[in-house]
């Protein structure tokens, strides 16, 4: 995403993919394509992941996030984020198949 490298990412992504972006909307394959090319990401930190197996073909990983996109518009795009991934193997590949990203806020 942050190298707007759209072809790399199509090739780790699976055709099926779904996710439930921060915001709460559901987004396919294509908008999560369509964000890499448009560069909405501009930088990240990525820490603390954990990663549980599922079974032999399926791992969920979760990590926070520590996102700066372009609009900078903390409603729709927080900075802070746990995210959790759906990875499942389709024959030697791992696959993103499903992702959740949930604002990291204080609580009231």
């Amino acid at each position: 995403m942050k190298s707007r490298d759209a072809h790399q990412l199509k090739s780790i992504v699976a055709d099926d993919f779904h996710s439930i972006g921060s915001e709460g909307r559901s987004h396919d394959k294509a908008e999560l394509m369509g964000s890499a090319k448009d560069g909405e990401v501009k930088d990240y930190l990525f820490y603390d992941p954990a990663v549980t197996r599922i079974d032999d073909g399926s791992v969920l990983v979760s990590y926070n996030l520590a996102v700066t996109r372009e609009e900078g518009d903390e409603v729709l795009a927080p900075r802070y984020q746990k995210v959790s991934d759906l990875w499942v193997r389709r024959g030697n590949e791992w696959l993103l198949k499903f992702e959740q990203a949930t604002p990291m806020r204080a609580v009231d």
